[in-house]
């Protein structure tokens, strides 16, 4: 398994954020996969993972998904998450995700997070629209 789609300053995957979620994706057959530790400052309620940090990892990895089968960069137009079990604050989680084809101008990806004994305790649905170069470049040009 390699790893993919990791940036500097990303809040999923960046090597160089110290606040973010330290996600290393890397493909595996048709899916792609990333362990995740969370840390005292992801808490939700109680002992539990924030719920808003359970879906950043999900988007993270969904998005890795969509662009590794597209070649290119893809950027997220719509994300749906079931939450199904709490996630303690404890332990290691796999989040994982497979591309599930086109859907007019934008794709499909699907994934879930699951605790060491495979329990699955959220799951995702996506849509994402690819990012060309010159995509690419507009968004950065806007933001900047």
């Amino acid at each position: 398994m390699s790893e993919t789609h990791v940036t500097k300053g990303c809040f999923g995957c960046g090597t160089e954020n110290a606040a973010g979620l330290g996600l290393r994706p890397r493909k595996d057959g048709g899916w792609v996969r990333a362990d995740f530790t969370p840390r005292p400052h992801h808490h939700g309620m109680s002992r539990v993972v924030h719920g808003g940090i359970v879906a950043s990892a999900l988007d993270e990895i969904l998005t890795c998904a969509a662009s590794v089968e597209l070649g290119e960069m893809a950027a997220t137009v719509a994300l749906e998450v079931e939450f199904l079990a709490p996630m303690p604050l404890r332990g290691q989680y796999e989040v994982r995700a497979r591309y599930t084809g086109p859907t007019d101008r934008l794709h499909g990806a699907e994934g879930e997070v699951a605790d060491a004994a495979g329990k699955v305790l959220a799951r995702a649905r996506g849509r994402f629209v690819a990012l060309t170069a010159d995509r690419v470049k507009k968004f950065v040009d806007k933001v900047s």
